[in-house]
């Protein structure tokens, strides 16, 4: 099988991506299906994990189930931030954020999201 072919706006993200297709065959007969985080940081032994995705594009039930598990983790703050269709080159519209475990929804924008990641990262660090 050859190289998948990628939009001209994908080949930014051409060292990024990958076909997880191979690693399947690796969980049995299991529905197990290799995911990706989207933003993860760490800071004093905490963790922050973001998944964004696009309003409207539902994360996949096992994403969710790595997402909610993660979030029960001592030091995990989980969420999933959905945003306004990509344009490339142009900042991202965020829209909410879902905070897990109990996909809790709050509106925001990027000035929000910035506060909610510097609010996280002003906890950890006092740490």
């Amino acid at each position: 099988m050859g190289e998948p072919i990628m939009s001209e706006k994908d080949n930014i993200y051409k060292d990024q991506w990958h076909d997880y297709k191979q690693f399947i065959s690796c969980f049995g007969t299991t529905k197990i299906m290799p995911t990706d985080i989207d933003f993860c940081v760490e800071r004093n032994g905490k963790f922050l994990i973001i998944e964004f995705k696009t309003v409207g594009k539902p994360i996949s039930v096992g994403q969710d189930i790595l997402l909610k598990k993660l979030s029960m983790l001592p030091n995990f703050s989980v969420w999933c931030v959905h945003h306004e269709k990509t344009v490339i080159h142009h900042p991202k519209e965020y829209v909410d954020i879902c905070i897990y475990p109990n996909k809790k929804y709050i509106p925001i924008n990027t000035g929000a999201l910035l506060q909610f990641i510097h609010s996280w990262f002003k906890k950890a660090d006092e740490s």
